[in-house]
């Protein structure tokens, strides 16, 4: 398994007919956050409160400007906050 991503190999992907890439791990979210390589990122808010969870942007040191492009209101209470990046 690969320990680093580069920007060449994301932008490889995303030329490729198909669907969207979609990405869970927190390591991988900052390290595309970093090469600047997301165009949307979708936030799902539980209507939990737990005390403690996995921090999502730990690592990302630079402010990210997000634009609000949708949301999606779920019949148990989440929303899922659409975003993207605005450009800097």
């Amino acid at each position: 398994m690969k320990k680093e991503v580069t920007k060449e190999e994301v932008l490889k992907l995303k030329q490729q007919t198909g669907k969207n890439i979609l990405v869970g791990s927190p390591s991988l979210i900052v390290a595309l956050t970093h090469l600047d390589l997301i165009d949307e990122y979708q936030l799902s808010v539980q209507p939990i409160i737990l005390g403690s969870g996995l921090p999502l942007f730990k690592n990302v040191k630079d402010r990210v400007n997000l634009k609000l492009l949708k949301t999606k209101t779920f019949g148990c209470g989440a929303v899922t906050l659409y975003y993207e990046p605005t450009k800097k």
